[in-house]
């Protein structure tokens, strides 16, 4: 089967402190030379992606905060495919007074505060997806995963997800895995991880990533 879409997590995966290296990008820039079409999928507000690297020039689409928001670079459009969560439930957690980062779409803080976000937005009825990478808690709107956001992703460039070869390290990344026909978890992937995917590289982060492809 011909792998055409790559389906790629940032953090964890090609990034290491907010930092890729060269060589990465070079081995990224010669897949999508070679006919694949690469789709960053990420839990990173759109607007943190620009000053990491030219994502827009290498990426059909990018996949941002965990699947709420995608980016098209080829006509500059944002689909919110999953809407905005209730102003409800965010006034809410702006008065629990914990520390908040808020995207287009979600609003996230950090693991110590699950308990008060867990309870706060069951106070105020209203249904929103909770994900949790790496410390990180992210409060989405309702159906809003990696998974689904690349879903939406594919429909609209007219792929079939039979054609998706993902790769990603953390638990955020599962609903990627569970949609692509091909799961690659690179060394330093959480456990969880490791045991969805199909591939298991033998290197770390972006080291595992660029062998993978020297050696297809």
């Amino acid at each position: 089967m011909y792998f055409k879409i790559i389906a790629i997590d940032l953090d964890g995966t090609i990034a290491l402190d907010d930092h890729i290296e060269a060589q990465t990008w070079k081995i990224l820039q010669k897949v999508r030379k070679a006919g694949h079409s690469i789709v960053l999928v990420t839990g990173r507000r759109l607007n943190e992606i620009d000053r990491l690297g030219p994502f827009e020039d290498l990426c059909e689409a990018i996949v941002a905060e965990n699947g709420a928001t995608i980016y098209f670079p080829a006509n500059q459009s944002v689909l919110l495919p999953f809407g905005h969560l209730s102003p409800e439930v965010v006034k809410k957690l702006y008065s629990l007074n914990i520390p908040l980062e808020k995207g287009m779409a979600i609003v996230a803080t950090t693991q110590p505060y699950t308990q008060q976000v867990v309870e706060a937005i069951a106070s105020t009825g209203y249904a929103v997806t909770v994900e949790y990478n790496k410390g990180a808690v992210m409060i989405l709107p309702p159906g809003a995963t990696k998974g689904t956001g690349l879903m939406v992703a594919l429909r609209e460039l007219g792929y079939s997800v039979h054609n998706v070869m993902a790769f990603g390290d953390a638990e955020n990344d599962r609903s990627l895995f569970d949609k692509a026909e091909l799961a690659v978890a690179v060394q330093n992937a959480d456990p969880g991880i490791k045991e969805l995917a199909d591939i298991v590289l033998d290197k770390e982060n972006g080291k595992g990533v660029r062998e993978f492809w020297r050696t297809c």
